[in-house]
């Protein structure tokens, strides 16, 4: 075989294998790939997507054509996507509430680094009763606070004017306890984190050979990626990452996404 060959060849292989790794890592909810999709190729106003584009770009990824129809109704029904015809051919555009929500998750996706405040606070409930008064209920609501245990949720900065019925304590993040770090997020959560860390590690590590991979290849790395990324990153509270140092298995997640968006730029125009 000639060296040209062999070395589309290799590349290839290894292309397909970056690819393997990502799919199998965890299983794929249609839907919310395409809501990934979405979100990174056509995260503005006026942004399609053609549905022949979708289906390169899901077929790729190993998902049959018929799921992805269910997955776009899906998305249609729950007002996330709008549709036009143009043609023979189908356009996809998020809806206002699809634009909106995929907006005020971006930063906590594409982040490079993350803001950790100096100060935190406590709030801790009766331990009898593990109960808070309705004053602190609203503040979880309106604030963003992450629950310890069912007395305890953690926020951030100095503490807020709260009944007397509950015990505040405000610290700082380098003087937050062990078992506060361990409490934040359940054992599995940590080892999802490490899981996902060490794939999108090693698929940055691995990036160099798919240079001259096809431009779907490509796509469909930084799509996959960045899809398991997101739905960790989407399931628990910033504020565990805040809360961590830079060896938390969430910030060396992030740090290899931005390496493999780096090297792997949105694509454009249509395959």
């Amino acid at each position: 075989m000639p060296y040209t060959q062999r070395m589309n060849a290799s590349c290839q292989k290894n292309t397909d294998d970056i690819i393997r790794a990502l799919v199998d890592h965890a299983p794929i909810k249609v839907w919310s790939y395409l809501a990934t999709i979405f979100g990174d190729l056509a995260g503005g106003p006026q942004d399609e997507i053609s549905g022949a584009m979708l289906r390169t770009l899901t077929e790729r990824a190993g998902i049959k054509p018929e799921a992805m129809r269910v997955a776009l109704h899906r998305l249609r029904k729950d007002d996330w996507i709008v549709a036009r015809k143009a043609g023979r051919n189908s356009l996809y555009r998020l809806s206002a509430r699809g634009l909106a929500e995929t907006q005020r998750a971006s930063d906590r996706i594409y982040a490079r680094r993350i803001d950790r405040p100096d100060m935190w606070h406590l709030l801790i409930a009766d331990p009898v009763s593990n109960a808070f008064p309705a004053s602190v209920d609203a503040l979880m609501k309106n604030g963003d606070y992450l629950s310890i245990s069912p007395a305890i949720v953690l926020g951030t900065g100095p503490c807020p004017p709260v009944s007397d019925d509950v015990l505040t304590l405000d610290f700082t993040r380098l003087t937050a306890p062990p078992w506060l770090l361990r409490n934040a997020i359940a054992e599995e959560g940590v080892a999802m984190y490490r899981r996902t860390a060490d794939l999108l590690t090693q698929t940055a590590d691995r990036l160099d050979p798919v240079d001259a991979a096809a431009p779907v290849d490509r796509a469909t790395i930084r799509l996959l990626a960045l899809h398991q990324w997101r739905r960790i990153a989407l399931r628990h509270s910033p504020l565990i990452e805040m809360l961590h140092s830079d060896d938390w298995a969430g910030t060396t997640c992030r740090t290899a996404i931005a390496r493999i968006l780096d090297q792997l730029p949105r694509p454009a125009g249509e395959f």
